[in-house]
């Protein structure tokens, strides 16, 4: 037989701190705060010699201010952005030029410039019936110079694109974050938008039920904890059609 204390309807016999203690458990705080309301109001309408509490009441609350997004969603970072980003930022030549894509690159200019002083001395000694001569070394070394300098303008031209590509990086890793974003605030505003609807139907269903002379054993306890309405309101309800009746 339920029984009310006015505020909160409960029935005599129901082990209120069991099922409060399971809808821990499964995380819905929202019920086990309204089982926690019937367990105390079951304390006072039958006297019972038991403490009642608001730890069910005290989760709720904690869960609401936890986010105002609640606690199904989890909007997505921007670790890899921000990492691109360091990577783009912190990049410059005089380091660059100490790793290997420079040392790679060097190690071939400089072998090819090589063999053209050895091309040219050759050619020099070829006419010169092999006579070494100040002409042929300058020669030669002009053609390293010029492998050099062919090689400082490749490296600068390697870094840039290198550069240019972890900039893109960036670029692709904060556009990508972005869309994700965006696809969570869509699911997060429809979910609030269908919460939202659901809490409104089930407050018009409670007070149809209310005012039309119900009382508060004629409400089920998951339209309640839809309604996300407190003991206050609901008694407010009763007070405002008691007094049209």
């Amino acid at each position: 037989m339920a029984k009310t204390n006015w505020d909160v309807p409960y029935e005599k016999d129901k082990d209120y701190m069991a099922l409060m203690q399971a809808d821990i458990a499964d995380g819905n705080f929202a019920a086990a705060a309204y089982h926690e309301q019937q367990r105390n109001a079951k304390i006072d309408g039958e006297g019972l010699n038991y403490a009642k509490t608001d730890t069910a009441q005290r989760l709720l609350e904690r869960q609401q201010r936890k986010t105002g997004r609640g606690t199904d969603y989890s909007p997505p970072n921007y670790d890899k952005y921000e990492a691109a980003v360091r990577r783009a930022s912190g990049m410059n030549y005089d380091d660059w030029s100490k790793g290997s894509a420079y040392q790679n690159l060097l190690r071939r200019y400089a072998a090819n410039g090589r063999m053209a002083m050895d091309d040219t001395v050759g050619k020099i000694a070829a006419r010169t019936d092999g006579l070494a001569s100040s002409y042929a070394a300058s020669a030669a070394n002009g053609q390293y110079d010029r492998y050099m300098q062919d090689f400082e303008d490749a490296a600068r031209k390697q870094y840039a694109q290198e550069r240019g590509d972890a900039v893109q990086d960036a670029n692709l890793a904060k556009a990508l974050a972005d869309e994700a974003y965006s696809r969570y605030d869509r699911a997060y505003n429809y979910a609030r938008q269908d919460a939202s609807t659901a809490r409104s139907e089930a407050k018009k269903a409670i007070e149809r039920i209310l005012r039309s002379g119900g009382t508060l054993t004629d409400l089920d306890v998951d339209l309640i904890r839809k309604s996300g309405m407190t003991s206050a309101e609901l008694q407010a309800i009763l007070r405002e059609a008691a007094a049209h009746s």
